[in-house]
C-alpha cells in the first residue's frame, strides 16, 4: 500500500466523497461518527485503514496495514529510529515527539502526518490533505 502525503493512499485521493470511496473500494466494514473529532469515519478491515470525512470530502487517513510504504520503503513494524530518519529525509521536515512511555507519536506538522509507535516499532500512520497559505485545503482531485 503506497502512501502519498497530502495526496492519499494508493488510488484513493483526498477530496473524494464517501460515495466515491465506496465506489472505488467497496462497502465499508464499519461506519461511525466520532463525536470528539466531529467527523464521519469509514473503516475497512482488509485494508486496516480508516478514512475520515469533513462535511463532504475525505480529509484524513489512518493506516496500519503491513504493506504500508512510502517511496517503496516499508514503514509498518519498522524500528522507530529507522522510520523517523527515513520519513524526515523524504519529507525534508523534522518531527516533534509526544512520549507516553510505551507509545510515542511523531508529528510532521507541515505534512499533516503522524507516526504512531509502540515499544519502539511503527504500528500506525495517520495523514491528511495539506493547506495553502490562506489555510484552505489543497485537494489533489
Amino acid at each position: 500500500m503506497d502512501m502519498y502525503p497530502g495526496i492519499g493512499l494508493n488510488n484513493i485521493r483526498f477530496g473524494i466523497t464517501e460515495a466515491e470511496l465506496i465506489a472505488l473500494i467497496g462497502e465499508t466494514d464499519k461506519a461511525c461518527y466520532d463525536a470528539y473529532t466531529e467527523r464521519r469515519q469509514l473503516q475497512y478491515n482488509s485494508l486496516r485503514s480508516t478514512f475520515w470525512f469533513d462535511d463532504t470530502n475525505l480529509h484524513w487517513i489512518e493506516c496500519s496495514h503491513p504493506a504500508l510504504q512510502l517511496n517503496d520503503q516499508k514503514l509498518y513494524e519498522k524500528p522507530v529510529g529507522d522510520a523517523i530518519a527515513f520519513i524526515t529525509a523524504e519529507l525534508g521536515e523534522s518531527s516533534t515527539l509526544e512520549d507516553y512511555c510505551s507509545s510515542e507519536y511523531y508529528s510532521f506538522e507541515a505534512h499533516w502526518l503522524t507516526v504512531y509507535v509502540e515499544y519502539g516499532i511503527v504500528n500506525k500512520i495517520q495523514f491528511g490533505y495539506l493547506f495553502d497559505e490562506n489555510d484552505e485545503p489543497i485537494l489533489p482531485i
